[in-house]
């Protein structure tokens, strides 16, 4: 008699849930955690853990039958709700919709084409490598204009830059910066303020890094001459005076950790001529 009270209790807390939607001639309780079996009209025997069907989960089918018709976009609706979604960070040139399952065509302004599932996006899903961008340190409040980007663009680089070529249309559209050394170039707004500037001065900062702790200080290098690893640059000698070589052959060890043999000799027995290319 307990065992079908306590069956009779979980079918009448059931029926407060779901109402008659579903049968439960063939249930057999035992426990909350234990699968219980019940009939639904449309799909037939279904089978869950007791407390998911008590807290108000039902059949998997009709659940999916109702997601699906909840999402029947056209591609238009279904790029308007994302662009609501995404609050218009995304492009969808080659988007077709089929179903909320299907894969689909994305485009971030920053890396390109990626595909993704419908169903991930809608709920909020994005590209994967702004995801992992996003991770480092940027500004707290995102800039919606030009006269904010700038703003903080300069909190970020200081003077640096000159944003005079600035067209702001969104945080993930590219803009035209120009650096004071090595001239105008494209740069997205979010990486921008992450820290990220002229590709050409990172470059050159790594280089000077890393021929600084090859040759312990021994020269000085004219970033304005800086344009590639393979193009020669100005590179002064303390001790010789200036020469011109490509960074990669700089910091290619050779010699004595890579120094020009004529800076191996004592200044007054080199053979050298400042400035020549």
């Amino acid at each position: 008699m307990t065992q079908k009270k306590t069956l009779e209790q979980f079918i009448k807390e059931c029926r407060a849930v779901h109402g008659n939607k579903y049968d439960y001639s063939i249930t057999k309780y035992t426990n909350w955690e234990s699968k219980i079996e019940y009939i639904c009209s449309l799909h037939g025997v279904q089978s869950q853990p007791a407390q998911h069907h008590r807290k108000g989960r039902g059949c998997n089918k009709c659940g999916r039958e109702r997601t699906k018709k909840a999402f029947a976009y056209t591609t238009e609706l279904f790029i308007e709700a994302c662009n609501k979604k995404h609050n218009n960070r995304y492009n969808y040139p080659n988007t077709v919709y089929i179903d909320y399952n299907s894969e689909v065509k994305i485009e971030c302004e920053l890396h390109g084409e990626f595909i993704q599932m419908a169903s991930y996006h809608l709920r909020g899903s994005g590209c994967q490598k702004c995801g992992f961008f996003n991770k480092a340190p940027g500004p707290l409040v995102k800039p919606t204009n030009g006269e904010e980007f700038i703003s903080l663009s300069i909190e970020v680089h200081g003077s640096q830059y000159d944003y005079s070529q600035v067209e702001f249309t969104k945080y993930y559209s590219s803009v035209t910066i120009v650096c004071l050394i090595h001239g105008s170039y494209k740069c997205v707004p979010t990486s921008h303020l992450k820290g990220i500037g002229c590709a050409t001065c990172q470059s050159f900062d790594a280089f000077v890094k890393k021929a600084s702790s090859m040759h312990k200080g021994k020269f000085e290098y004219d970033k304005s001459t800086y344009i590639r690893s393979k193009s020669k640059m100005r590179i002064v000698c303390r001790d010789h005076g200036e020469f011109w070589e490509a960074p990669g052959e700089h910091t290619r060890r050779r010699g004595q950790g890579g120094v020009p043999l004529f800076c191996m000799l004592p200044r007054e027995q080199a053979n050298f001529s400042p400035g020549g290319h």
